[in-house]
């Protein structure tokens, strides 16, 4: 099966953790989730730029420019965060991408800072996660540590400081 050219028959989760944006938690509900299995080039264009920044979007990884630019090609809903992406198509289950350092440095930290000619429009590729990164490796760690859910919230309630660090720095860039 594939949606809008990615390949998604292998993708089958469906109890999401804690960690993801709610609209992931609610798609990925009743369409799964899971890790890409191949890449996904955006264009970022100088449109992409200045609607993000019209949006006044920094620290919003749903308007940033990379999610700008995903939309042009038809995700409903993109979501970014420092190292990676979700990507919603409106159909199928919701795909996690990892970014790379090339559009952290060039795309999304300019783009936080406020910095309009910091940001490089271009060619950004989406690969799929690493497999030491991946949402199977993870839940394996987990399966490990039975008092940490998959999704890095704590059995007791409490989270894991690794979990909540990466929207921590996200939140802290505006």
């Amino acid at each position: 099966m594939k949606v809008n050219g990615i390949d998604v028959t292998d993708i089958t989760y469906k109890e999401p953790g804690n960690n993801l944006p709610k609209w992931v938690r609610e798609a990925a509900e009743t369409r799964g989730y899971g890790d890409s299995k191949q890449p996904l080039s955006l264009f970022i264009q100088d449109e992409d730029i200045s609607e993000a920044f019209a949006c006044a979007a920094q620290g919003n990884g749903s308007a940033c420019v990379m999610a700008q630019a995903g939309k042009r090609i038809g995700a409903r809903s993109v979501y970014f965060y420092r190292t990676t992406a979700w990507v919603d198509f409106g159909s199928g289950p919701i795909v996690r991408f990892q970014t790379s350092k090339q559009i952290y440095d060039n795309v999304i930290a300019p783009f936080d800072r406020g910095d309009r000619e910091g940001v490089a429009p271009g060619i950004y590729h989406l690969t799929p996660p690493r497999a030491s990164e991946g949402l199977a490796h993870k839940r394996e760690k987990a399966a490990e540590k039975p008092n940490v859910h998959p999704g890095g919230r704590k059995t007791d309630g409490s989270r894991s400081v690794i979990a909540h660090t990466e929207r921590v720095v996200m939140a802290a860039q505006v």
